[in-house]
């Protein structure tokens, strides 16, 4: 009875172990809260970015923008499902941009308009120099640069971990 309990448990591991979910890059998953970015351990793992921007009205200082990417209410339905949410890197930054240059989701709201004063949707990393300063990519214009932790205000769009 001993042995026939073991095998049934190993035999139940051994399937839980493969029956893991695997997903794409360039894919919405409700059930991640978001657009993936990025895949590892054959696409187990990886980073996942929010479908809107965390701040509606575009104004975030660097010392606000990781509490509101956290913030639950500020996100869709599926976003306020998962925890975890944080600042990107500089380089999910540029897997963000990539996937907005491609015309992919998740949209990014990016204003076009022939106004430069309006043309800009910057968005704050947590990448920090070692002079302090912050790395931006303005996804409008394409422009990327480092700004005082107190400039702005600048947008937040948050990723997580999966």
């Amino acid at each position: 009875m001993k042995k026939l309990f073991l095998s049934t448990l190993l035999l139940l591991l051994t399937l839980s172990a493969f029956s893991q979910e695997t997903y794409q890059v360039n894919t919405y998953y409700a059930d991640l809260g978001g657009y993936v970015i990025s895949v590892y351990d054959d696409g187990a793992h990886g980073t996942v970015v929010a479908m809107q921007d965390q701040n509606s009205t575009g104004s975030a200082h660097f010392w606000n923008a990781q509490t509101i990417a956290s913030n639950p209410d500020n996100h869709d339905n599926d976003g306020k499902a998962v925890k975890g949410w944080r600042l990107p890197t500089f380089e999910e930054l540029t897997l963000m941009h990539t996937v907005y240059k491609n015309g992919n989701a998740p949209q990014f709201n990016i204003n076009e308009s022939t106004d430069q004063t309006q043309n800009t949707k910057s968005y704050w990393s947590i990448t920090v120099k070692q002079d302090g300063t912050v790395f931006l990519w303005d996804f409008a214009n394409g422009a990327q640069f480092y700004a005082a932790k107190t400039q702005g205000p600048y947008s937040v769009r948050a990723v997580r971990d999966f």
